[in-house]
């Protein structure tokens, strides 16, 4: 299965990036290109972009978007509580899919949720929301203008207590991988890396994992993402085909007979990855419009040969009855003028 989005990890890893990049930039401009934003940053080094795609992704990109001429009334709203802000700190709350910019003057924060179905938002110094990409009111929360601020609720277990957190999880259904990533959250390669390394099957019923069996995979996933965040190695995996399939922040040992290509920096990984996939899915697109193109040309051949072959059996009957008239003429001539029948038809 292709990953399409970021997982609590990629987010870590990017936080990290991000402020060592374009941290004490400002922001420039914000653009509107269909489903992404994009915000113009200007650092010591230069300008840089940083695209946002709700709830898919969010990473620095030296791809060019095609930018309407007119900008959407969302576009211009952001633009004016965001333009000419210096970028002071950026962050992940308590691990979440969630990535915050801190922006002086006037301590606003721009706020990109990844979780659910995506958001982003900007929030004034009183917690007020003054703008939404998406208004919503859910049953935990009210995501509209002139609402406090609350982040969604996280729908997983908390590792505080081990022991609790054990006894929240062996109350679930299925094997010990699917538990980890839906109920604690750990990200799906994490899990899968930490089973690995500790030769613990993925399908292992949840049920027969014992407490220190638990505890030692905790302690795994923490260990890798640890390494993860310190000595990060960002990927990209390619399957036979060579089409990417994902990205990750670690090279994963779980992986066999698999093309993986290391990157510098994850943003550059993400930005790679991205593009190749949309590269991708458009070739896909336009065979599956050529192979649509060709099946309807044949189709039309076929009715073509449908109706030559029936206008073929009716000049057939035609030139029938043609040649039964021109007998009866001859015919009805030599009766009328006195010939013979035979000499009629010779």
């Amino acid at each position: 299965m292709i990953k399409e989005k970021l997982t609590s990890l990629d987010i870590a890893v990017l936080v990290r990036e991000l402020n060592d990049t374009i941290k004490g930039g400002i922001v420039s401009n914000v653009y509107m290109s269909n489903s992404i934003v994009l915000l113009k940053v200007h650092t010591k080094q230069g300008k840089t972009f940083i695209l946002i795609e709700v709830p898919k992704r969010i990473h620095i990109t030296k791809y060019e978007y095609p930018i309407p001429q007119t900008p959407p009334a969302k576009c211009m709203l952001m633009r004016r509580f965001i333009r000419g802000k210096r970028i002071t700190k950026i962050t992940q709350p308590d691990s979440e899919r969630i990535v915050i910019f801190e922006l002086e003057p006037e301590n606003i924060k721009l706020i990109v949720e990844l979780v659910r179905e995506g958001n982003i938002l900007i929030v004034n110094r009183e917690n007020k929301i003054v703008f939404t990409l998406k208004g919503l009111k859910l049953k935990d929360r009210k995501v509209i203008v002139g609402a406090e601020y609350k982040p969604p609720p996280s729908p997983f277990i908390k590792l505080g207590k081990i022991d609790e957190a054990y006894r929240e999880v062996i109350k679930g259904k299925g094997d010990i991988i699917r538990n980890l990533i839906t109920k604690l959250g750990i990200p799906p390669e994490l899990a899968e890396e930490a089973l690995y390394r500790l030769k613990i099957p993925k399908d292992t019923r949840i049920k027969d994992i014992k407490l220190e069996t638990f505890k030692r995979i905790i302690k795994e996933v923490e260990k890798i993402r640890e390494e993860a965040l310190t000595n990060t190695k960002p990927c990209i995996v390619y399957d036979s085909n060579n089409s990417p399939q994902a990205f990750f922040t670690f090279t994963p040992s779980y992986l066999k007979d698999v093309k993986i290509e290391v990157y510098r920096t994850l943003n550059e990984a993400l930005d790679e990855y991205y593009a190749k996939l949309i590269k991708l899915r458009m070739k896909k697109l336009e065979e599956n419009k050529l192979a649509a193109e060709k099946e309807r040309i044949e189709e039309e051949i076929k009715t073509l040969e449908r109706r030559y072959e029936s206008y073929l059996k009716r000049a057939a009957t035609l030139e029938k009855i043609a040649k039964t008239l021109l007998e009866l003429h001859h015919l009805i001539r030599g009766i009328k003028y006195g010939y013979e029948t035979n000499e009629l038809t010779r």
